[in-house]
């Protein structure tokens, strides 16, 4: 792995910790794992977009869990209907595209 893609890596993870970091005031939750299974860059056919430039696609997925029995959870519709063991956290996952000027 390039020094580039790790620091991209590095970034794409800290961007996402944050935005769990900034949502977890409404619900209890956490990302265990996030894998990237593309990369495009440059992306748009190498399309410049102003002093931005051109921008590489990154596509992935993210693993996360969440505690039901948390009274912030609450929020989250049907979350009691969602199968769980007893005493374990539910597992989630999502699928996410990134973008972002090349540097």
């Amino acid at each position: 792995m390039n020094s580039h893609h790790s620091v991209l890596t590095s970034y794409i993870v800290c961007c996402l910790l944050t935005s769990v970091i900034f949502t977890s005031q409404l619900a209890q939750a956490r990302i265990v794992r996030i894998e990237i299974t593309s990369r495009q860059s440059p992306t748009f056919e190498g399309k410049v977009f102003g002093q931005a430039g051109a921008y590489e696609k990154l596509r992935g997925k993210a693993y996360g869990e969440l505690d039901p029995t948390n009274p912030q959870n609450a929020l989250i519709t049907d979350i009691r209907l969602a199968p769980a063991m007893q005493g374990e956290w539910l597992r989630m996952r999502w699928i996410f595209t990134f973008l972002n000027p090349s540097i």
